[in-house]
């Protein structure tokens, strides 16, 4: 292949990187806004001021680009620290999506009635595919702590466990001695189906 074709390739690669950059920080933006509307983080009130001007909520966008800018700046230092610290990525996702998944099959087994009409359904591989996610993903998150290599160094150490077990601290505590007061869940969501949950 020659040079410019290779050229063009990694153009279009920077030129596809950059868009889901930008979906990408749409995304946490908005997620981010939605929680702290719901006063479900530190400093709520600051993040989800929605802007005047442009009616998005400007503070938000700031703040999540303000942490990936300094995740990108760790690497320069450290890139074991990196490294350690993005592991929390993978292994939160891994337990967010099982415990969710979990979360409505037993919903589904136990009080279907509960559930509200979904606009997409497997139909009756519905339980056997969440199932297997539930599975899946509980093997994947047991190992997803193990060292990829041996000895064991704290080059070698995969960080996710401890920064995983740090994480899950500090938001318990935030819960037990702030949230807990102030965050009453995603209210819009919540409200319509509010006799299921007494």
């Amino acid at each position: 292949m020659s040079v410019g074709w290779i050229t063009v390739i990694l153009v279009l690669i920077a030129l596809l990187n950059v868009a889901s950059n930008i979906v990408y920080l749409a995304a946490v933006t908005r997620d981010l806004f939605a929680f702290a509307r719901d006063r479900g983080l530190p400093f709520s009130r600051w993040i989800s001021q929605i802007d005047d001007k442009r009616h998005i909520p400007v503070n938000a966008c700031i703040l999540s680009s303000g942490v990936a800018c300094c995740l990108a700046l760790i690497y320069i230092g450290s890139p074991l620290a990196f490294y350690a610290i993005t592991s929390l990525g993978a292994v939160s996702l891994l337990q967010c999506y099982t415990l969710s998944i979990g979360c409505l099959l037993w919903r589904r087994l136990n009080h279907p009635e509960t559930l509200p009409p979904a606009q997409f359904s497997l139909g009756r591989w519905g339980v056997p595919v969440n199932v297997a996610a539930v599975v899946y993903g509980t093997w994947c998150f047991f190992w997803a702590f193990w060292p990829q290599q041996t000895p064991v160094t704290a080059a070698s150490l995969n960080w996710a466990a401890p920064i995983f077990v740090a994480a899950l601290i500090g938001a318990m505590l935030y819960f037990v001695f702030t949230a807990r007061k102030t965050y009453v869940g995603p209210v819009t969501e919540v409200e319509g189906r509010k006799e299921h949950f007494r």
